[in-house]
């Protein structure tokens, strides 16, 4: 059962965070206040996304794709690139070390001692994490959370945001046309 719950988990983490990137749009909700609060506590830092943080990181993706702000170039630059180095980052994404260096840079953000944005949404992401191990250490789980929760989001969901950037981005060019920096499919009726 441990094992179907984390295989489920890792999409729902992908479903949680097209959600939250959806929010990031300001598309979920006519209403701000019910986009941004929903966005926030129920789909992005459950996640353990910070979605003020990834709002403003997401919005100079938009700027400049490919550009020299680009905050996701990590995830996708280069491409195409041999087999071998790809084969490296799909191997450290599904063995927890791209999520673990997540986890790490959200607790020294947590841990900042001058107050601002970034420490707050901080704490608030690991406070919902505390909660959401809480709950499950009530339900006598704390696996569902440690395994099922985070494991999930350290490993299966590193690695299909990382195939879901290549498959978007991966080989395209910087330009002002749209269609030269994301892959598109065409749909027909």
């Amino acid at each position: 059962a441990y094992l179907g719950a984390f295989l489920v988990m890792g999409r729902g983490h992908c479903q949680l965070n097209i959600l939250g990137h959806e929010s990031a749009h300001r598309l979920l909700f006519s209403r701000k206040w019910w986009n941004d609060q929903v966005g926030r506590w129920l789909l992005g830092y459950p996640a353990l996304q910070g979605t003020l943080s990834y709002r403003r990181a997401h919005m100079a993706h938009h700027r400049d794709e490919m550009g020299p702000e680009e905050p996701d170039t990590g995830l996708y630059a280069g491409y195409p690139i041999p087999p071998d180095s790809l084969r490296r980052k799909l191997t450290r994404d599904l063995f927890l070390v791209s999520g673990w260096k997540n986890l790490r840079a959200l607790g020294r953000a947590a841990a900042k001692p001058e107050p601002g944005p970034g420490r707050t949404e901080a704490r608030q992401v690991i406070a919902v994490q505390v909660v959401l191990f809480a709950a499950a250490l009530a339900w006598g789980r704390p696996l569902l959370y440690v395994v099922c929760w985070l494991g999930s989001w350290m490993s299966l969901w590193k690695f299909s945001n990382r195939l879901r950037a290549i498959a978007e981005h991966g080989g395209m060019a910087r330009s002002d046309d749209r269609r030269l920096t994301t892959h598109h499919a065409r749909q027909r009726a």
